[in-house]
C-alpha cells in the first residue's frame, strides 16, 4: 500500500512539472528566448538547494582551502570556486527570510552578538552611501553581506545541532590537510626556505601569512575533534597543523598561537572580563601617551636600514629592533590613518576607501622603500581601519561585537553539560580570540580564506549560548 501510494504521488509530480515545463517552451518558443527554457530548472534546483542547504556547506568546506584568486576584466577580482558558493549562500539565507517571516522573532535574532552584526551592518550602509568614493563603498558593504548572512545568520539557522556542526569541520579539515600537504611538498622542493614559502603556497593563497591565519582560525576545531573522539587520526592532524604553521615562517600565526593558549586559560578561569578590561586600559593609556607632543615620531625608522629579510631569525631579530621593512610600512599607513580620523572622525571616508586616500595624509618621516604599495593592500590593522573608514561609531560596534561574542563564549563554555558542545564552544571561542590577535596587525576579515571563520566562531557562541539559556525558544 505504502508502495503504491509513493508510486501515485511520483505520477502526479512528473506530470505536473512535465506540464510546468512544456509551458515554458512554449513561452521561449513564443518570445524566441531559449533560455527562457531553463527556468523550471533553476527553480527546482533552487528548492533543492532550500531543503539541503548544508549540503552548500559542505561543497563550501570542501573548495575553501584551494580557492584562487583571480583577476576579472574591468579590473575586479574575485575568488574560486570559493565566492561563487558564498554568493548561493547568500541568496539562500536571503530566501529563507523571506519564504519564513516569523523567523525574524526568533531569539536567536534578538541576541546582543546578533544585535551588534546587525547594527554592524545597517552602519556600513549609511558611512557607504555618505562615502567619498560610493562605488568602492557600496561593493564592500554587498562584500560584507555574503560574508555576514551565509556565516553567521544561515549557518546559525543550519547548524542548530552538534552532528551537522561536527560533519561540516570534518570536511572542512580533512580539505584543508590535502591543501597542508600539497604546500608541504613544494615548500620541500625548495628546502623548506623562509624565502620560497610564498611560491610553496601561490597560487592557492595569496602568501604565507593568508595560509597562516587559515591555519590559525581553524586548529581549535581539530583540538575539538581530538577530545571528543580521542583518536590518533586526530592527533596527527594537530601535528601537521602546528607543523605547518612552523614551516609557514609567520610572526603573527605563531603569536596569535600562543595567545589562543593564554585564550585557553583565561576562558577555563572565568576571567574574560578582567582580561578584556586590562586589553581596553592598556589601549586607552597607550595610544594618548603616543600622541602626545607628537612622540610616536620618536619610532620613525631609518630609512636605509628598514629593509626586507629572507632568513626568518633574521627578520625576527628585525622585528623587534624596528628595522624590519613591513613592520615599518605598518607604521607608515598607521600614522597615516590617525591622521585621516583626525580629519573626518565621525564617519570615516567610507568602507574600502583607505587605499584611494592615505597617501595625501601620510608622514614622511615613516616612508620605507614599499610606501608605494604596488600590492594595492590596506592598512594592516582592522580596528583601526574600521575607525578610519566608518569613523568611531564603526569602530566601536565592531569592537563590541568581538568583545561580546569572547564574553558569551566563555558563559556558554561553562553552562554546556555535554562534551561535544562544551569542546566546540571552547574551540569556536578561542578561534574568535586568536583571529581577533591576528586583525590588529592585518585586514583579513574580508578575505575568504579567514573571515568565514570569525562569523561561523560567533554563530557557533550565540547557537550554543541560546541552546543553553532559552532551550525551548528557537
Amino acid at each position: 500500500m505504502i508502495g503504491s501510494i509513493n508510486t501515485d504521488k511520483y505520477q502526479k509530480w512528473t506530470i505536473i512539472l512535465s506540464i510546468i515545463q512544456l509551458i515554458f517552451i512554449a513561452i521561449a518558443l513564443i518570445i524566441e528566448q531559449p533560455t527562457a527554457m531553463l527556468i523550471p530548472a533553476i527553480i527546482a534546483f533552487g528548492v533543492l538547494i532550500m531543503m539541503k542547504v548544508r549540503w552548500i556547506y559542505f561543497l563550501f568546506a570542501l573548495v575553501i582551502p584551494f580557492s584562487i584568486e583571480v583577476e576579472l576584466p574591468g579590473g575586479l577580482g574575485t575568488d574560486l570556486p570559493s565566492e561563487p558558493v558564498m554568493w548561493i549562500l547568500t541568496g539562500v539565507g536571503l530566501l529563507y527570510l523571506v519564504s519564513r517571516p516569523l523567523v525574524v522573532t526568533d531569539v536567536r535574532w534578538k541576541h546582543p552578538v546578533s544585535l551588534l552584526i546587525i547594527a554592524h551592518i545597517m552602519w556600513i550602509g549609511l558611512t557607504a552611501y555618505l562615502s567619498q568614493d560610493v562605488v568602492i563603498s557600496t561593493k564592500f558593504f554587498l562584500a560584507k553581506v555574503w560574508y555576514v548572512i551565509p556565516f553567521y545568520f544561515l549557518f546559525l539557522l543550519i547548524h542548530d545541532n552538534q552532528g551537522r556542526l561536527q560533519g561540516f569541520f570534518k570536511v572542512l579539515i580533512t580539505a584543508m590537510v590535502v591543501s597542508i600537504l600539497i604546500v608541504i611538498v613544494r615548500h620541500a622542493g625548495y628546502g623548506f626556505s623562509f624565502k620560497s614559502i610564498n611560491e610553496a603556497v601561490h597560487p592557492i593563497f595569496r602568501n604565507h601569512v593568508n595560509y597562516a591565519c587559515m591555519l590559525v582560525a581553524l586548529i581549535p576545531y581539530v583540538w575539538a575533534n581530538l577530545r571528543i573522539s580521542k583518536s590518533m587520526v586526530w592527533a596527527a592532524g594537530l601535528f601537521l597543523f602546528l607543523l605547518a604553521i612552523y614551516l609557514s615562517y609567520t610572526r603573527a600565526a605563531m603569536v596569535a598561537l600562543v595567545i589562543g593558549v593564554g585564550a585557553y586559560m583565561i576562558i577555563r578561569w572565568r576571567l574574560a572580563r578582567p582580561a578584556i578590561i586590562i586589553t581596553v586600559l592598556s589601549v586607552v593609556l597607550v595610544i594618548p601617551y603616543l600622541l602626545n607632543d607628537n612622540k610616536y615620531l620618536d619610532y620613525a625608522p631609518e630609512y636605509e636600514r628598514a629593509i626586507a629579510h629572507y632568513k626568518f631569525d633574521n627578520l625576527i631579530e628585525a622585528t623587534y629592533k624596528f628595522e624590519d621593512i613591513s613592520t615599518m610600512e605598518r607604521l607608515y599607513r598607521w600614522v597615516a590613518g590617525k591622521e585621516m580620523i583626525a580629519e573626518r572622525p565621525f564617519f570615516g571616508f567610507g568602507p574600502g576607501t583607505f587605499y584611494s586616500y592615505y597617501q595625501d595624509y601620510s608622514v614622511a618621516e615613516f616612508q620605507t622603500y614599499v610606501s608605494n604599495n604596488p600590492e594595492r593592500s590596506g592598512i594592516h590593522n582592522y580596528y583601526l581601519m574600521t575607525f578610519v573608514e566608518q569613523g568611531f561609531l564603526g569602530f566601536l560596534i565592531f569592537a563590541l561585537f568581538i568583545i561580546a561574542g569572547i564574553i558569551y563564549g566563555e558563559k556558554a563554555y561553562h553552562q554546556a553539560v555535554d562534551n561535544h558542545r562544551k569542546y566546540f564552544n571552547m574551540a569556536a571561542t578561542v578561534s574568535l580570540i586568536m583571529i581577533s590577535a591576528i586583525l590588529l596587525i592585518n585586514d583579513l576579515v574580508e578575505a575568504d580564506k579567514v573571515g568565514p571563520f570569525l562569523f561561523i566562531a560567533m554563530a557557533i557562541i550565540v547557537g550554543n549560548h541560546i541552546k543553553i539559556s532559552f532551550p525551548s525558544n528557537h
